[in-house]
């Protein structure tokens, strides 16, 4: 073989040596392609090392992912989500991507910015039937509760009622009360709100003597969307 063809040759190997590590290099660097519409999902395997956000995307009206767990089992179980330390399942009716809350389970969000409309973060729903399904729950909560619109007030020695500021009060809002020190012949004779000032007014049957603690919850009649 002469010097020639020995050179050409070395060149030609160089150069597809060259061109397959440059293939190999950007299929490592290029992320993976998204599946196209009607192609197959793997299903199945544990993936603990990445590194990345997984997501669907879609501008059409659908749901976007559905889980259902077909079993007639009672320890089967549609989707499940966890995180140690932050929010394990963030939910947003809006736009915005709500900041992540430490050790908060579930997370549904709403901005209320939608003019006339009565936004719910949460629906629980249970169609009540016969048989049964007749003693079903809507929400079962084992532990305590805490709510913002709620809070105690104190009404003052030789008064008989209180106003409690409380925002976005409605027509269709009430207001419960109750005392929650030990005061001889009083309780509370009624809660009345107003919308513009937003408040309530927590009144007792009669003047008290002495500075009396009285504990407030407010809440919303049903209104139909």
């Amino acid at each position: 073989m002469s010097e020639k063809s020995s050179h050409s040759r070395r060149s030609v190997l160089t150069a597809a040596a060259g061109a397959a590590g440059a293939l190999a290099l950007n299929a490592v660097a290029r992320p993976s392609t998204a599946l196209a519409e009607g192609e197959t999902v793997t299903v199945g395997g544990e993936f603990s090392t990445a590194t990345s956000v997984t997501k669907i995307t879609s501008t059409a009206n659908i749901v976007i992912f559905e889980a259902r767990n077909g079993s007639t089992g009672s320890t089967g179980v549609g989707i499940r989500v966890h995180s140690n330390n932050g929010t394990a399942f963030q939910a947003s009716s809006s736009n915005l991507t709500p900041a992540v809350r430490a050790d908060t389970t579930i997370y549904g969000f709403h901005n209320g910015a939608a003019a006339n409309k009565f936004p719910v973060v949460a629906r629980f729903e249970v169609h009540e039937q016969t048989g049964n399904f007749a003693t079903a729950l809507a929400l079962q909560v084992i532990g305590k509760t805490e709510f913002t619109k709620s809070g105690v007030a104190v009404v003052l020695a030789g008064t008989k009622s209180v106003t409690v500021p409380v925002t976005q009060l409605t027509v269709g809002s009430f207001a419960l009360a109750t005392l929650q020190q030990i005061r001889a012949g009083v309780y509370v004779a009624s809660v009345t709100h107003t919308v513009s000032p937003s408040n309530i007014v927590i009144h007792l049957n009669k003047n008290v003597t002495s500075d009396t603690k009285v504990g407030w919850l407010v809440s919303e009649t049903p209104v139909t969307p």
